[in-house]
Parts: structure tokens; sequence; C-alpha cells
């Protein structure tokens, strides 16, 4: 597992090193410096059940399933039989019908909060680790814009859901650009790989259904071994939504497993949606969580008095989407990779055909812009951007 910049903070606490505060970016020096963190206002105190007040709430209650039911155990990912092992999921969130369609997102990170104090923090903490909160996976980064989708769900007609096996590999990657997602799981279904392999209708009619978990495999750099093939597994054990006409607020329950560290984290997110004309803006927080029973298992850091059903962590980010066509979702969802030259296509309206050339790695498509799978290796690339239309992408 390697470090997010939280877990600098973390650490600098813990060895009580000021020097491990340090990062090479100035960008990031705001959310790790000690004064600028201590000096952070915490926002005001929320009231009853409405969950839209804890986006600005001095702390956060899990008030959840108990850490035992909640929790993975140690052979769920290691065995093909091992469901029995994973908490019980909630049924999927929805979503008003405003939210429907293709979304380029920017995330602006706003600020970490402590309630119970920096000296209860831990390396375990969802968010301290670089892909331990699926959430946020890079927790004070602020990542390049990227795609997300919503479905509308053929049972409900007034309500759209989370496209889980498109959005979370592309947040992942967002956030960690080192990281790679190789292949992407909804709801313990079959793998779709990164080559297209398993991504088909016909091979995996479920895969973007509505789903409550998602497991991901990555190639990612480690602190220690270099790159590895990594594993990550979240359900969410829970759910619930605030619709304010405009605004829709939902609240959900997250328990997290990262295989090769073995390491299980629990966190809430609560995120905000609101119309704003043509755009629509966000605000996510993400509240981590320490359970007795994992803090304990910190070396050397004597007995702490907290309360574990209270949050030891508060991250907190502005969001911004802008509605995108499905073309043009295409183009984003590849502009990152900096082998992309330029782009043409060929024939007109639902004809239009070509491939994209990412590295060495070819995907053919048809239709306006829609990837297909692996056929090889070339050295011009080909993208559809709308019916007719030939644009060039530029990468840097």
């Amino acid at each position: 597992m390697k470090l997010s910049l939280l877990a600098l903070l973390i650490a600098a606490v813990i060895t009580n090193d000021t020097q491990a505060l340090h990062t090479p970016t100035i960008s990031r020096r705001g959310f790790i410096g000690t004064a600028t963190l201590s000096s952070l206002p915490l926002p005001t105190s929320a009231t009853g059940d409405d969950i839209a007040n804890l986006l600005d709430a001095k702390t956060v209650y899990w008030n959840g399933p108990p850490w035992s039911s909640a929790r993975y155990r140690a052979s769920t990912l290691q065995s093909s039989t091992g469901n029995q092992n994973i908490p019980a999921a909630a049924q999927s969130a929805f979503y008003p019908l405003w939210l429907e369609g293709y979304h380029a997102i920017q995330y602006k990170f706003v600020g970490a909060f402590f309630p119970q104090g920096r000296s209860v923090l831990s390396l375990r903490v969802a968010g301290a680790g670089l892909g331990t909160c699926m959430s946020l996976p890079n927790v004070g980064y602020n990542p390049s814009m990227h795609v997300m989708h919503f479905m509308k769900d053929d049972n409900r007609h007034q309500a759209v859901y989370e496209d889980l096996a498109y959005n979370t590999p592309r947040r992942f990657e967002a956030f960690w650009p080192e990281a790679k997602v190789t292949a992407v799981q909804a709801d313990g279904g079959m793998k779709c790989l990164v080559t297209g392999d398993g991504c088909s209708v016909e091979m995996n009619p479920k895969l973007h259904s509505p789903a409550s978990r998602v497991t991901l495999e990555i190639d990612a750099p480690t602190r220690r071994s270099g790159r590895l093939l990594q594993s990550t597994d979240v359900t969410m054990l829970d759910c619930s939504t605030q619709d304010l006409d405009d605004v829709y607020i939902t609240m959900k329950v997250y328990s997290q497993y990262n295989l090769n560290q073995d390491l299980q984290t629990f966190y809430k997110e609560i995120t905000s949606w609101q119309r704003n004309n043509d755009e629509i803006v966000g605000k996510t927080r993400v509240a981590a969580f320490l359970p007795r029973y994992i803090k304990d298992m910190d070396a050397n850091t004597g007995r702490i008095e907290y309360d574990d059903n209270e949050s030891v962590a508060l991250y907190d980010y502005k969001m911004k989407l802008m509605s995108i066509d499905e073309a043009q979702a295409a183009i984003k969802a590849l502009s990152h990779k900096s082998s992309i030259i330029g782009a043409v296509v060929t024939g007109t309206g639902d004809a239009v055909t070509g491939a994209v050339v990412s590295g060495d790695e070819v995907l053919t498509f048809e239709g306006a812009g829609v990837v297909g799978e692996s056929v090889g290796s070339a050295e011009k690339v080909f993208i559809a951007v709308g019916a007719d239309d030939v644009m060039e992408v530029s990468v840097g």
C-alpha cells in the first residue's frame, strides 16, 4: 500500500516528526501542513435526521451495523466460495432523472477535519493509504476531469442509478494517475478486463446493472515492492436519500477490504447534487471510522480513549458536473492517456467505425464513439467524436 497525503500527516503525528510532513508539490502542503490543518474551522453541528446537515456538521456518527457484521473476513477474496464472508449489501442507490446520462466531473479538495483530535489517527484509517477509500482514492489530491455515468432504471420510470462498473475505475485512475485498473466486477459478477474480455452485453449482461458492491483489480506502485497487481472490494451496507427539489442528497455506508494489505476500512459518504442552470454542482464528504479492534492492531501506541462510533476524520470536496454525450464521454475517457495523438473517423451516423490506440492496445468501435474490444496493436489513432465529426486530441 502506498501512502496518501493524509498518511504523511498521520505518520508525523505518530512519530512526532515534522519532517514527515514535507511533500514535493506546493499545492498539497495546505492539506498536510500542521498549522493549516489545525486552523481550519470546524463546520456547524447537525441536528435531527436531516442528512443534508451532515455535509457541514462538526462530526458524523456510524450508527450502522455492528463492526463484527460489517467487516469482511480474511478469506473473502481468496476463495471462490467466500461469498458468505462478504458483509450484507443494501439495495442500490437511486437518483432523480436530471442526473441521467454522461457527465464530465471535476473534484476540488476543500479540507480535512479530525473531530476527535489527531492523536487517535492511525494509518489504518480509510483514506490514509492510496486506494483505501474508494469514494476518494487519494485524499487531498485534485484529480483531473473525468467521466461519470448515470443510467435509467428500466424498473423505475422516475429514477436513475450510478453505473458503478463504468464510474469506479475512472474515478480511481483520476485520483491515482500512477495506477491502472485492470479488471472490474459489479456485485460479484463476471470480471470485465481492460482488454475488453468479459465486458460485452452478451457475455456480461449485468455488468452495468444497479449494484451495491464493486471489486477492482489494480496494477499500482507500492512503497517496497515496485508495481504489484492488487485487489480491493467495497460493499455499500446502507443508503439513505433526501430530495429537496433541485438538490438531491445521499448518505452511503461502506465497508472496504484491500486484499493485499489485509486491510479493512469503514466510512460514510454524504453527497449532494444541485441543479444550477446548465450545470450540476455538488459536495462530497467522507467520514472515516476506526473501530477499536482495528486501532488496537497499532503497535506501541498505548491505549487511547475515543468513541469508535464517531468519525475520526472528515474529508470534504466540491464537485462540478457538465453534461456531455456518449461520444464526448468516449473521448474524455481516453484523453488522459499520453499515447493518444489525434483522431479521425470514417462513415456517418450510426455507421461510424474505427479504432482507438492507447499504448500498444487497440480498441475498435462502431457508432458514435462507442469503444469495443481489443484487437491488437497499431501506430495511428482513430476516435469517433460524433456522428459526422472529426476531432484531434492533444495530450500533455
